[in-house]
């Protein structure tokens, strides 16, 4: 089942907090937020429907909540939306209730560049890349998320390395492989539940975390302008193959704007 946890109502980011709540794996309800954090910015327009979730600077969105076929639809509202293909429904299999399972190598791609993620990013020069996880081994290094072309060329990429969470950001202060990149701290993803990963990054530092705790920051310096509107999305693996990722994935979003600590919070306990 999908998980949807309310956040504490004390937490000024939200003006009201629903009577209802579901517990949610990988949950850490002690987990504080960054005291010198941004506020950030309002949320979408009041006629959208809540989930819990951030909604301002979102650009992909991809739930998982299809059930069947060879689509796996962006739902983020954004135009055009970047829908993406299951070429193997043997290796990703649907998970009832919501999620997807790769248990063999393949790769979940779009059919065409997606120019809405490139054109706000670059206008904004940051970026969030998030993800709802489960891996099935911590011996692999593979992409969970990439918006690239090959293994040695990408605009982004947020991947898994063992026990460790690795983001690869392409701007004009790193090589076209996005690096230096930036790694969290060992022994923060576990195989055991499902996990919440995220990658944040505007030009004054990048930072990701897993399950509402900041693992890892690196200063990346210069812009997102010497990206490339050819590079593709994909979940699973590298374009072209050569670093499939195993496991249970239940949320993938992109969003043009770097989320403040309390942002991130905030999805972690939207859950799903």
């Amino acid at each position: 089942m999908k998980h949807l946890v309310c956040l504490a109502c004390t937490l000024s980011l939200l003006s009201a907090c629903g009577t209802g709540s579901l517990s949610k794996p990988g949950s850490q309800p002690g987990a504080s937020v960054d005291a010198g954090s941004d506020p950030g910015s309002p949320d979408a327009d009041p006629g959208t429907i809540d989930d819990g979730r951030v909604k301002n600077g979102l650009a992909a969105l991809y739930k998982f909540d299809e059930g069947t076929g060879a689509i796996i639809a962006d739902s983020s509202g954004v135009a055009p939306p970047v829908d993406i293909a299951i070429p193997d429904p043997a290796a990703a299999v649907w998970i009832p209730g919501g999620g997807i399972n790769l248990v063999q190598p393949t790769i979940l791609q779009a059919g065409q560049p997606p120019l809405k993620i490139f054109t706000a990013c670059v206008a904004s020069n940051e970026i969030t890349v998030e993800a709802w996880v489960k891996p099935a081994t911590l011996d692999q290094t593979s992409n969970v998320i990439t918006y690239s072309i090959d293994g040695n060329n990408r605009n982004f990429s947020l991947a898994q390395t063992a026990t460790q969470v690795e983001a690869r950001l392409r701007t004009t202060n790193t090589n076209n492989n996005g690096s230096p990149a930036l790694l969290s701290a060992e022994n923060l993803l576990t195989g055991l539940t499902v996990q919440h990963v995220v990658y944040t990054r505007d030009a004054a530092q990048a930072a990701i975390y897993v399950d509402g705790v900041k693992g890892a920051t690196l200063q990346i310096g210069g812009n997102t302008g010497n990206w490339d509107d050819t590079y593709l999305l994909a979940l699973g693996n590298e374009i072209g193959g050569g670093a499939p990722w195993l496991g249970e994935m239940h949320l993938a979003a992109v969003y043009c704007r770097r989320l403040s600590s309390t942002e991130v919070q905030q999805n972690y306990a939207a859950g799903y």
